[in-house]
């Protein structure tokens, strides 16, 4: 399966803490450059994997996020 490369228009930004990751901890626990496997909606994002982009706001608690298109997993 084929599948368009994401999009600035794919991004999302979410609160960090609305986030939960599987160690119990929030997004400001990944790194710019990491995914996460999303089995679930969360924060506007559907399921799937995601790259984080960026962080910003005041304290750093909000997450650029994109999602990571099929043909992008299977090269990493």
């Amino acid at each position: 399966m084929t599948t368009t490369p994401a999009t600035a228009a794919d991004c999302v930004t979410v609160n960090c803490f609305d986030v939960r990751l599987d160690n119990g901890e929030n997004l400001k626990d990944l790194a710019v450059g990491d995914h996460l496997d999303l089995p679930e909606p969360a924060a506007g994002m559907q399921p799937g994997t995601w790259q984080v982009v960026a962080y910003h706001g005041e304290f750093q608690d909000q997450a650029t996020m994109r999602p990571v298109a099929v043909t992008e997993e299977l090269g990493r």
